[in-house]
This record gives C-alpha cells, sequence and structure tokens, in this order.
C-alpha cells in the first residue's frame, strides 16, 4: 500500500485530464436527475413528460457515457412501442442497438426494412449497407469512418506500397466483397482482388504505386492484373 500510495501521489495529471473529468462527472449528474424525473413522469402516466426529460439530455449524455445513452434510446423506445408507434420506437431501439450491442434482443426491423430486404438485397453492397442500417446510424457512421481511414491511405504520398494493397483489400472487406491480396498471399496475380461470391465475379487491383511520375506501362505490367 505505501508503494501503491507513493506511485499515485507522484503522478502529475493535466489541467486539461481534470476539467474533462469534471464535465464528464457534471453531465452524468445532470443525466442521473433526468432518470429519477423520467422514471417519476412515467409512474404518474405522463409518458410525454417522461420522454422529454431524457430526450433534452440524450446527446449530451451520449458524449459522456455512450452505453447510458444506449439504455435511454431503450426506454424511448419501449415508451413509444407502448404507444403503437413503432417506426419511432425502432429508430430508438436502432440507436440503442448501435450503442449497446447489435445483440440487444429489441425489435429493430421496421415494415420499410423489410420491403427493404425483400426488394434491395441485391446486390453484396446493397446487402452490406442494408445489414448495418439495421444496427442504427451510429453503425452507418462507423462504417463511413473506416471507409475513409483507408481512402486517407490510398491518397497519403507518405503511405508505402504495402499499406496501399492493403488498404485497397480492407476497403472491399468492409463493402461485404470477399477481398485479398493474390500477389502478397501466393506471389501471383494482382496486387488486390474483390469477389461477389454470389455472382462469382470479381475486380482486380494492380496499383503500381512505386511508379515515376508520370508513369509509362508497357503490356506486361498491364496484363499484371489478372495473370502476373
Amino acid at each position: 500500500m505505501k508503494f501503491y500510495r507513493e506511485t499515485v501521489d507522484g503522478l502529475e495529471i493535466s489541467t486539461e485530464a481534470i476539467e474533462k473529468v469534471k464535465e464528464r462527472e457534471a453531465q452524468l449528474a445532470k443525466s442521473a436527475v433526468a432518470e429519477c424525473a423520467f422514471m417519476t413522469r412515467l409512474w404518474q402516466g405522463d409518458i410525454e413528460g417522461a420522454r422529454k426529460t431524457l430526450l433534452d439530455v440524450l446527446d449530451d449524455t451520449a458524449l459522456a457515457d455512450a452505453k447510458l445513452a444506449g439504455w435511454y434510446s431503450v426506454w424511448l423506445g419501449a415508451t413509444y412501442e407502448a404507444e403503437g408507434d413503432s417506426d419511432t420506437s425502432i429508430a430508438h431501439y436502432k440507436k440503442a442497438r448501435s450503442r449497446l450491442s447489435p445483440w440487444l434482443n429489441v425489435p429493430f426491423k421496421s415494415e420499410f426494412d423489410v420491403k427493404s430486404e425483400a426488394d434491395g438485397k441485391k446486390t453484396i453492397l446493397q446487402k452490406t449497407l442494408l445489414a448495418e442500417n439495421l444496427h442504427g446510424p451510429q453503425a452507418l457512421g462507423d462504417l463511413i469512418a473506416k471507409l475513409r481511414i483507408q481512402a486517407k491511405t490510398l491518397s497519403s504520398a507518405e503511405a508505402s506500397s504495402n499499406s496501399k494493397e492493403e488498404s485497397v483489400r480492407r476497403f472491399g472487406e468492409l463493402l461485404g466483397f470477399a477481398a485479398s491480396r493474390p500477389d502478397n498471399e501466393y506471389g501471383f496475380g494482382p496486387d488486390a482482388i474483390w469477389i461477389d461470391e454470389q455472382t462469382a465475379y470479381g475486380v482486380a487491383f494492380e496499383l503500381k504505386t512505386e511508379k515515376n511520375d508520370p508513369a509509362e506501362y508497357n503490356k506486361h505490367e498491364v496484363s499484371c492484373g489478372t495473370a502476373c
């Protein structure tokens, strides 16, 4: 205990870190008050008033504690579901799933979602986007953020050829394709390839990132996309 106390006492915590903790704790205190008001008004039969207490703090709570905000979305969804407003309840349940877990056992498919799945799941990309949509707006935002990270690597002049080839592979994987790097894995073939396993079609990528600018390509280099 003495060693632990001396070690902790010797740590320097920045003023910025202390302020962030204070802000977070202050917000969580407001959230706790809103929870109490929500339950009280719900008990009194004031459903609209109960919802407002949580809606007023939902976004700020998410910044302080995303999982707590996820549970608020569950409660909000339940109030709308009890009143028969399935579209609004599902919108909140989707937010809850994106903040808590995709395995959260709440309704998350609206009539529109079911129809979209039946009518729209024609390509691997559509399937991927529809599946992400079922997990709520946060899931779609996460997918876009991941794609942007890969795009940033591809557009970077400092990134190595290996990292760019991996970014192309990862980009295809995120979009739902069976993506691989044949040249890296087997010693021949294109730098990257995306396969739509449903249709057995694919697209090959030969990056040539180490070419000089301006670059010249010969017949052999162009054919590397399929038979290098």
